[in-house]
């Protein structure tokens, strides 16, 4: 948290995929945040080719736990896929929203991320 604290402020200094994660973290916030009986998705903040390169500690560290794809496209290369939800439902609801989804390399790098909706 102090990390990501300390990087907003001094937003200039800050790499291009550091601002992004920033972005992010404030978008899980702001879900977290929100009463659990509205609906919230905060869509598609950033644009995901930002993060690649990162480290999966790196998203880790800034974002939290995560879970695995649940039908993983793996590209040649790729060895895991991991994503964030990025809204909620209430309690009863049935749909879906905006998920954004990382593939890491065998190094455990961000080999490409993407924006999708499920239903």
């Amino acid at each position: 948290m102090l990390a990501i604290a300390a990087g907003s402020s001094i937003a200039g200094c800050v790499s291009p995929g550091a601002a992004a994660l920033d972005r992010l973290h404030t978008d899980l916030e702001r879900i977290q945040e929100t009463p659990p009986t509205e609906h919230v998705d905060v869509g598609a903040s950033i644009d995901p080719r930002l993060l690649v390169g990162l480290t999966r500690s790196q998203i880790i560290a800034w974002l939290g736990a995560t879970t695995e794809c649940s039908l993983p496209d793996l590209r040649p290369g790729e060895r895991a896929c991991e994503s964030y939800d990025f809204f909620r439902l209430p309690s009863g609801w049935v749909g879906g929203g905006t998920v954004l989804e990382i593939f890491y390399d065998g190094y455990g790098q961000v080999a490409r991320a993407r924006w999708i909706v499920t239903i």
